[in-house]
């Protein structure tokens, strides 16, 4: 991903005169790590049918953006997988042994795999993805039967760029979004200025979510993102806004000195957000207030919000800022400690 200008080019972008071309996204994983795959696919495949997303394609002269379920391939990852090379020398030969679908005419198709961990997952240039400074994910054109189709190569575990479910949602949205682009009438790295924290400031949530505090760790400063509330349906914990427990697939209050973030999620409706355990609520004073007695009571159940998201449903307006769903760094992290 080579830095390039981008606001401007955004801004004066001209709408092509053509009609927008038909992508189709397929996105590739191999049966020795499938890490997170149901909420990558889950979540790939409600933003390419939100309101932004459609409406950023129209700068590049793309759409219907189409995101097919996903693909598992029982063979052997090819060790390094590197851009340019024998990832495409992959997805060919899955494609001819009818594994994955061809491409049906040129720029049309784009292909998202999703390196495994026991490999070594290279760009183009033969270093290391996610390591080193290196960037963390990488796209680049492939050829079948001479029709060209978009490769982008998303390692599933990226400690430069946060982890698994992170990099997996963050970075291959970013490089299916340049894919997309470089498909239509793109000539630089569309997506490469979005994830500085201030293009991090309209996350559309899609419908049924809300925008909430969550951390990856107890003790971490939250961070806002797209999750499900009391009572929604979840697959686990990490769908869960705040401190709430995923219980027979719903999000459920915590009890007495478990994890929380904030009052809502307690079942007995007090959080300590100090030292983020659901408490005892507090026994109001049997005598006159002084001002002086509660210095050192409980610090409120405001959390610290890091501008990472303002949430939208993803029926709003659909003249938001068209790029917002490229900078999704704050999506969700793995909460890796939960006592």
């Amino acid at each position: 991903m080579k830095a390039k200008l981008l606001v401007a080019a955004i801004l004066f972008a001209p709408f092509a005169h053509a009609a927008p071309k038909a992508v189709d996204v397929y996105s590739i994983w191999y049966a020795t790590d499938t890490t997170d795959q149901t909420s990558v696919e889950t979540f790939h495949g409600c933003l390419t049918t939100s309101s932004t997303f459609p409406t950023w394609g129209q700068l590049w002269n793309v759409g219907p953006i189409t995101m097919h379920p996903a693909i598992v391939l029982s063979v052997t990852t090819p060790n390094p997988l590197q851009v340019g090379t024998s990832l495409e020398t992959a997805i060919n030969a899955a494609i001819a042994a009818s594994l994955v679908p061809a491409p049906t005419a040129n720029n049309n198709t784009i292909y998202e795999v999703h390196g495994p961990t026991d490999v070594t997952n290279n760009g183009s240039d033969g270093t290391r993805l996610c390591y080193n400074n290196k960037y963390c994910g990488e796209h680049g054109p492939g050829l079948y039967n001479g029709k060209y189709y978009q490769a982008a190569l998303v390692p599933i575990d990226c400690p430069l760029c946060g982890g698994t479910l992170k990099t997996a949602t963050w970075i291959g949205m970013h490089e299916i979004a340049e894919a997309a682009a470089d498909e239509g009438s793109a000539t630089f790295e569309v997506g490469d200025q979005c994830e500085a924290s201030k293009n991090l400031t309209q996350l559309e949530c899609c419908s049924g979510m809300v925008c909430q505090p969550w951390v990856a760790k107890i003790g971490d400063t939250p961070s806002n993102v797209c999750c499900f509330e009391t009572g929604d349906s979840c697959n686990g914990t990490n769908d869960c806004c705040g401190g709430l427990a995923c219980t027979g697939g719903k999000c459920t209050c915590e009890a007495l000195g478990d994890f929380c973030l904030r009052d809502v999620d307690c079942c007995d409706g007090h959080c300590n957000t100090t030292s983020q355990k659901c408490e005892t609520p507090p026994q109001p004073d049997a005598g006159a207030a002084d001002a002086s007695s509660d210095a050192t009571g409980d610090a409120g159940t405001d959390v610290p919000a890091d501008g990472g998201c303002s949430c939208r449903m993803a029926r709003s307006n659909a003249s938001a800022w068209p790029l917002a769903i490229l900078g999704l760094a704050l999506l969700r992290r793995r909460r890796v400690s939960r006592r």
